[in-house]
Parts: structure tokens; C-alpha cells; sequence
């Protein structure tokens, strides 16, 4: 099961995490995919980053 912490949002240095845990790893990568959608914020108030 992958499982979605608490977003903490640091406005001050324009950052966001989002933490994701999974139960069991895979010898395998593993893939989760977030969509942000534009609310409040245009496409020009945030970037996104890939980590691994």
C-alpha cells in the first residue's frame, strides 16, 4: 500500500513536500504519480520536481 503523508507548505521558500511511504519496497522502481491543479495558484506559481 503507498500511503500520503501531511503536505507541508513553506509559502516564505516557495516549497511544498509531499511525503509518500510504501509498506512492502519492490526489488522493482515504483512509480506514483501527483497531478497538481491549478486553484487558487496559476501554472506560473509553481514548478515541480522529480525525486528518487
Amino acid at each position: 500500500m503507498i500511503t500520503i503523508g501531511d503536505v507541508t507548505v513553506d509559502e516564505g521558500a516557495g516549497t511544498a513536500s509531499v511525503p509518500v511511504s510504501i509498506d512492502v519496497p519492490s526489488s522493482v522502481d515504483t512509480v506514483v504519480e501527483i497531478t497538481t491543479a491549478t486553484g487558487t495558484a496559476g501554472t506560473s506559481d509553481y514548478t515541480t520536481q522529480r525525486q528518487q
